[in-house]
């Protein structure tokens, strides 16, 4: 199993009024189900987006937000793994 690093201090819950409303022309570009991780990136930033989801990844690309395919992610990552003292995701 690939490993990826979590580490809970770093991590960022957001509530619904902590993400900023889309522009038009990125609800036009990206479908209903994912726009709230375009929200998420917005409201994080120097995020970036990890997915497998093509025309996602090419509307992203399109409006130049940061994303990575997760098998480059993996591969430049290493993988899934806690910090020591963690339980991971």
């Amino acid at each position: 199993m690939a490993a990826v690093r979590f580490d809970s201090l770093k991590c960022v819950v957001l509530s619904p009024g902590d993400v900023p409303s889309l522009s038009g022309t990125v609800v036009g570009m990206v479908k209903d189900d994912d726009q709230y991780l375009v929200q998420a990136q917005l409201a994080a930033p120097g995020s970036l987006i990890v997915t497998t989801d093509v025309p996602l990844m090419a509307a992203l690309d399109e409006l130049g937000h940061a994303y990575l395919p997760r098998e480059e992610f993996l591969r430049r990552t290493g993988g899934i793994r806690a910090l020591p003292g963690e339980s991971g995701p």
